[in-house]
């Protein structure tokens, strides 16, 4: 970026470090998650737990397992899942900030990204986040499978939604320096084009 904006950008560093460091929303996290236990209690109905009934047909029980699954391991996954959401859109709003700015791309740089190569690592920091949702996903579909009779192949579309929805939901936030990215190459291809014509006549002439 140019030297004049150095300000701005380090304006939009401290708002979001101000913004991650703001207790309110893991207070919001946590009431959601409460929130989700408290408005779905345990009841026989529910399809996850007949597999964790240890007691009679008419006697339901849910033995440790099935209470550890209710009040701890899916309300913990599920808080999990919202802080990532979360620091994905601390990103997003970081990243907006600063493709706001007067960003100096270069068109000739190495990266063949402008400059901004070095970026293209970013969604690996979510890498466990999507491995952790695929598995669940997973192993929900694999039981839908074995326990229920569907088809693998009719599976097809549900996982191919699945995967795009994750792979955009990640990449959203190197969506938006696509704009500043195409205008600079439309630009470029002007420049370059005067600038190679200069210096073909000039060769001839030489």
């Amino acid at each position: 970026m140019r030297a004049e904006q150095h300000s701005d950008f380090k304006l939009a560093i401290q708002k979001m470090l101000s913004l991650r460091d703001s207790p309110m929303p893991w207070l919001v996290i946590t009431a959601i998650v409460i929130l989700s236990v408290l408005v779905q209690p345990p009841f026989p109905e529910m399809h996850e737990l007949i597999w964790a009934n240890i007691g009679t047909a008419t006697e339901f029980n849910l033995g440790f397992g099935g209470w550890w699954m209710v009040y701890v391991s899916r309300p913990v996954f599920f808080a999990l899942v919202l802080v990532s959401l979360w620091r994905l859109v601390l990103l997003f709003l970081l990243f907006k900030r600063i493709a706001a700015l007067d960003l100096e791309i270069v068109p000739t740089h190495p990266d063949r990204a402008g400059g901004l190569g070095f970026l293209e690592k970013t969604p690996n920091a979510f890498s466990l986040f999507a491995f952790a949702i695929a598995l669940v996903m997973a192993s929900r579909l694999a039981h839908e499978v074995i326990y229920h009779g569907v088809q693998v192949q009719s599976l097809k579309l549900l996982t191919a939604v699945f995967l795009l929805v994750i792979v955009v939901l990640l990449l959203s936030p190197l969506l938006l320096f696509i704009p500043k990215l195409a205008a600079a190459k439309r630009r470029a291809r002007l420049e370059y084009k005067v600038f190679v014509g200069n210096h073909g006549r000039l060769l001839h002439c030489r």
